[in-house]
């Protein structure tokens, strides 16, 4: 059994004790308890593996953003799938007041990024948060977003789960000329440890309202058979 069907395998029981939950929201509970426990991990909550400042953990990843895509500090960012806040600590910082937006499965993680963030520059940036649900997705369409992304989020939703996480995105990113971006995994076949790693034409497909510009390589991983990088679309002038 591969570690993708483990996981199918314990959310299906966790599920048939908790009707309507779902699977993000099972993995979002998993690890966010685990994190309050004291666990370390790759990307999210304060305790970072190789990162003994917390602000160093994004920063590359936040300057290949702003190198490759439009972002100005009077940018309108949306950062969908934000976690805690990694990555959005330095769009918060970056932007100007009230331009940054940061939706996530649920508050857990987003709490320990505001505590990471710091009450200072959050007072100074005014940056809004919400879970992900029908009326934090309709305040993100009203946020008129110039730039939508979502960051090492793609390949973790469940296949199942993947035609509302890009309906969502197609919902918010819907301002003419608006750029989206997201992380993702491409692959002929699965990826063992990863729950969405499929060939370019599918994310295309996806989003078929969104036109899309380009894949933008960052590494290739021989021994899974996966290219993992940026998915680049943007919303058709009016």
């Amino acid at each position: 059994m591969s570690s993708r069907e483990r996981l199918d395998e314990r959310y299906r029981k966790y599920a048939a004790d908790h009707p309507g939950v779902s699977y993000a929201e099972w993995m979002n509970i998993l690890q966010v308890d685990a994190l309050t426990k004291g666990g370390e991990h790759a990307t999210l909550g304060p305790n970072l593996r190789k990162y003994p400042n917390w602000w160093d953990a994004g920063s590359n990843a936040f300057y290949r953003y702003q190198r490759t895509f439009p972002i100005l500090p009077r940018s309108r960012v949306l950062d969908y799938g934000c976690g805690s806040l990694r990555i959005g600590g330095h769009f918060i910082r970056y932007l100007d007041p009230g331009h940054y937006f940061g939706l996530d499965v649920g508050m857990g993680f987003i709490d320990m990024g505001k505590a990471l963030v710091g009450d200072a520059l959050l007072a100074q940036k005014m940056p809004r948060f919400a879970s992900i649900d029908e009326d934090s997705v309709r305040d993100a369409v009203a946020f008129d977003a110039d730039i939508v992304c979502s960051n090492a989020v793609s390949y973790h939703v469940h296949p199942d789960e993947a035609p509302l996480y890009f309906a969502n995105l197609a919902r918010i990113a819907h301002k003419p000329g608006a750029t989206l971006f997201f992380d993702a995994s491409v692959s002929d076949a699965p990826v063992d440890k990863l729950q969405l790693s499929m060939p370019v034409d599918y994310f295309k497909q996806a989003l078929p309202g969104l036109h899309f510009e380009m894949f933008h390589k960052i590494d290739n991983r021989s021994e899974s058979n996966q290219i993992v990088g940026i998915m680049e679309f943007k919303v058709p002038p009016a």
